[in-house]
């Protein structure tokens, strides 16, 4: 279903329909709240809106594609609902402000383990060892970058 760039700024109506493919690129949306009840969605696009929590996708279960570019998403974290998700592969959040962060692949990598493409660029098996090796520790990311570093 193509809903996209029809200045829409809440997600309403979609109760109970078998949708499995969304767009809904370039709105008003600032929220996913609605979006729950989708739960056979699988591909996803919600480039070019204001949103700056991905809460609501959790139960989006057997989302594989998430395409959440040029939003709002400012920290890191917000991205933690996105790692229950086992099948979501292939995500994009190129343009959010998050993305400025350091070390920021390396992060997203760590959080969402699964994905074998991010942001149109593969994932190497490199990638995730780097990934766990800079932020698996019993003691937090903080020791373990501050111990690489040294």
């Amino acid at each position: 279903m193509d809903l996209s760039y029809n200045n829409i700024s809440e997600i309403t109506g979609l109760d109970g329909l078998f949708i499995q493919e969304l767009a809904l690129r370039g709105n008003q949306l600032t929220s996913l709240v609605g979006i729950e009840s989708l739960s056979c969605l699988t591909t996803l696009d919600i480039a070019y809106n204001k949103i700056s929590s991905l809460e609501p996708l959790h139960s989006c279960l057997e989302l594989n594609y998430l395409d959440a570019s040029n939003n709002d998403l400012s920290r890191i974290r917000e991205l933690n609902p996105l790692s229950q998700l086992e099948w979501l592969r292939k995500l994009i959040i190129v343009h959010n402000p998050c993305c400025n962060k350091k070390f920021y692949r390396s992060r997203v990598i760590y959080r969402i383990p699964q994905l074998i493409e991010l942001d149109s660029t593969n994932v190497s098996a490199e990638d995730k060892i780097a990934a766990m090796n800079l932020y698996s520790s019993q003691n937090g990311d903080k020791e373990m970058r501050k111990y690489v570093f040294e």
